[in-house]
This record gives C-alpha cells, structure tokens and sequence, in this order.
C-alpha cells in the first residue's frame, strides 16, 4: 500500500503542477497526503479502493495525453467526488 500512496501523490502532483496553478499545488501538498492516509486506514476494503483510483488515474490520463480538456475535467471532477463520497461514507460508518 505505501508504493500506492507515493504513487497516488505524484499523480495528482503532476497533474496540479500542469496546471500552473501554484496555490492548488499548495493545497494538494498540505492535504492530499492526509486525507488519504485516513481514507485507507478506515478502509475495509483498501485493495478495491485502490483499483477503483488506479482505474479513475486511467481514464484522467488518457483524456489529458488526447489532449481532451473536457474529458479530462469531467475523469478528474468524478474521481475526486468518489474519493470524497468515499471518505463520507466511511467516516458515517463508523460515527
């Protein structure tokens, strides 16, 4: 799991960092990290999580490297409403 979470970091690092937006980088640096950190521990099923995001990481990167923004936007926008339905859920599960 930890070559996953390095993984997941650059990830979501190189693609903030395409974007040029450095305050966006600021935040991923600051919370990404954590988030997913709690997201795991609280995860039953961390394998199917895993997949799920390796499969989501997928679909970003092709529609960036096609070159279809919109695509991209629409892959990146679903991926992190999963992640953070997923962290509700687990959060409620154990509320």
């Amino acid at each position: 799991m930890p070559a996953f979470v390095t993984y997941n970091r650059r990830f979501h690092q190189a693609i903030v960092s395409m974007s040029g937006n450095t305050e966006l980088a600021e935040l991923i640096d600051r919370y990404q990290l954590a988030v997913f950190m709690h997201l795991l521990r609280r995860s039953v099923g961390a394998v199917r999580l895993t997949q799920e995001s390796v499969d989501q990481h997928d679909v970003i990167a092709r529609a960036i490297l096609s070159g279809d923004g919109e695509a991209a936007y629409q892959a990146m926008r679903a991926h992190l409403w999963h992640t953070a339905e997923g962290i509700i859920e687990r959060l409620s599960a154990s509320g």
